[in-house]
């Protein structure tokens, strides 16, 4: 009876659903939270800069079309100026490459480089973030998931107990008030497992937008934890603490700040490059045709045999003076390397802060969730000798329901709990 129950207080919310583990919540969340997808569009366009930056060392190519027409007096082919209208076509291919520009491009590749970096570790960041918001989700719906369950017990339980307070007054041993005692306990169990049911629809819900969930086949129903995993996550994250030191220098908020510092360092020497002479070299080709209208020209290709010309050149760029542009940008981009270091140490610290924080509320979360256990145990004895003693009359429906209250107040304890310290157990992991 007790097993129809349970199954007749979940078909409401189950049917027509698939069970999701917390990790196909989570890689769904990943693919389709807006957040992320936006943090990955920014790796995307670090990772474009910095092919740019890379690429800026190659050379360049560029050619040219150009067609004018001359009317009136003007100047011929032979320099002569004179009346009379003429046409010119040219057309030109030239290229440049940059031979020294006092390291601006290999220093703002790596700059770029760090960037691509920091830009990967926020997401991982973000990533990680989002992790543990849907983990929160997902054991808050397991939570009343466990107290639908605890009500469904209750209810079969109020449903044997009117069925013994039936026997005893058909036997005279009780009133018949304790039958219309036991038939509104009943009722008041339908009712909180109605709300029960209620609320756990309700977490569901909250779930599903969660992960931005937007399938035909209803919502995701989460999958029970494994607590031999919980166990191994105690273990190694409350039970030794030497992986602090290492949780914060490898974690991508501190890698971030890392990358982003380093970054700023490369900006100082691209400022610096500035100052240097610049060495670039160019070369190109050119050739025009010329026709003067009333006279004879000669034909296309003769002219194109005659008028191309090539050139090479190198040219050196001295920087004098430039109204102190490149001093002021120096010292912004130091301004700019104190600013990452302080950042990175304070991203550092309130890291510590808080995974000492977590590794307390962990702490707590397993003494309490022990607690429970005990008080469970101790409400089913009670529970059970005062069941007993209703039987043999020597106890009150009333008392018999307080007894059965606690026991149920215990369970939903044990329940939230166990929820609790799983949750504190994967922010540790976060942390990580």
């Amino acid at each position: 009876m007790i097993v129809a129950l349970c199954m007749a207080a979940t078909a409401t919310t189950a049917a027509a659903q698939r069970v999701w583990t917390l990790d196909e919540c989570v890689a769904y969340a990943c693919e389709h939270n807006t957040q992320v997808m936006q943090q990955r569009l920014s790796v995307e366009d670090a990772r474009i800069q910095l092919n740019t930056s890379q690429y800026s060392r190659l050379p360049d190519l560029n050619a040219s079309v150009g067609q004018s027409f001359n009317f009136g007096r003007g100047q011929g082919r032979n320099g002569v100026t004179e009346d009379r209208s003429s046409a010119n076509t040219s057309f030109g291919i030239s290229t440049s490459v940059p031979l020294f520009t006092g390291l601006r491009i290999p220093n703002q590749v790596r700059a770029d480089r760090e960037n691509v970096r920091a830009a990967e570790q926020t997401l991982e960041a973000s990533r990680r973030e989002l992790t543990i918001t849907i983990t929160a989700y997902y054991l808050n719906a397991l939570n009343y998931r466990g107290r639908m369950d605890v009500a469904a017990q209750k209810v079969a339980l109020d449903s044997m107990q009117v069925e013994t307070a039936r026997a005893l007054v058909e036997q005279g041993k009780k009133a018949e008030s304790e039958l219309y005692q036991a038939q509104a306990e009943l009722a008041s169990s339908h009712l909180q497992l109605t709300t029960a049911e209620g609320e756990y629809r309700r977490t569901l819900l909250d779930l599903s937008q969660a992960i931005n969930w937007e399938g035909a086949e209803g919502q995701p129903v989460p999958a029970p934890i494994d607590e031999s995993e919980d166990r191994e996550l105690e273990m190694r994250y409350i039970d030794d603490a030497s992986w602090i030191g290492l949780g914060v220098s490898n974690h991508p908020t501190v890698l971030a700040a890392t990358h982003q510092l380093k970054g700023s360092e490369f900006q100082h020497k691209v400022a610096r490059s500035a100052y240097f002479p610049t060495l670039g070299f160019s070369a190109g080709y050119s050739n025009s045709f010329f026709h003067s209208y009333g006279d004879d020209n000669l034909p296309f290709g003769e002219q194109m045999k005659l008028n191309g010309s090539e050139y090479i050149s190198l040219s050196l760029q001295i920087p004098l003076f430039n109204r102190l542009g490149t001093r002021n940008n120096v010292r912004r981009a130091k301004l700019a390397i104190t600013n990452r270091q302080l950042a990175l140490d304070e991203t550092r610290r309130t890291l510590r802060k808080q995974i000492e924080q977590a590794q307390i509320d962990a702490t707590n979360a397993r003494a309490r969730l022990r607690s429970a256990l005990e008080a469970e145990k101790a409400n089913e004895m009670a529970c059970h000798y005062e069941r007993e003693k209703y039987s043999a009359g020597k106890s009150t429906i009333y008392t018999l329901s307080q007894a059965e209250q606690n026991l149920v107040a215990a369970r939903n304890d044990v329940v939230q709990a166990r929820c609790e310290l799983a949750l504190r157990l994967r922010i540790l992991k976060y942390y990580y």
